[in-house]
């Protein structure tokens, strides 16, 4: 660590020092000022940004798994439905039509959420 204060590190996480003295209103102080990520604390945001764009990222990335997670368990259940329908009925369910019915379970689904979602933007007046 230097004494006179080139190139200190704080805690992991890299600082600005002014050796000027500066006369900022508040507003322009709020303006230029920086924090550390609030989720994170690795990176510097913004005073008006409260977690970085990696964790923003992250966060997406999550958010969109989760939704494709979903789909596909509701495949699988709807598909588990059909199947349990069709072998109550005789003759049962051979290989082509057990895989038939799985696309006929993922038609249901992709159907059901484009409907859904459309009666969800009507509702919302977007």
């Amino acid at each position: 660590m230097g004494i006179n204060g080139d190139n200190n590190r704080v805690a992991g996480r890299d600082y600005y020092e002014l050796n000027a003295v500066l006369k900022l209103t508040p507003e322009q102080l709020r303006q230029v000022s920086i924090k550390p990520c609030a989720r994170c604390e690795d990176r510097i945001v913004s005073s008006d940004a409260t977690i970085c764009n990696q964790c923003r990222s992250e966060l997406e990335t999550k958010a969109e798994n989760e939704r494709l997670q979903r789909y596909g368990v509701l495949i699988l259940f709807v598909w588990g439905l059909l199947t349990t329908w069709l072998n109550a009925h005789p003759p049962g369910v051979s290989p082509q039509v057990f895989f038939a019915l799985g696309a006929a379970s993922v038609m249901i689904v992709v159907i059901g959420a484009v409907v859904w979602h459309g009666l969800r933007r009507s509702f919302n007046g977007s």
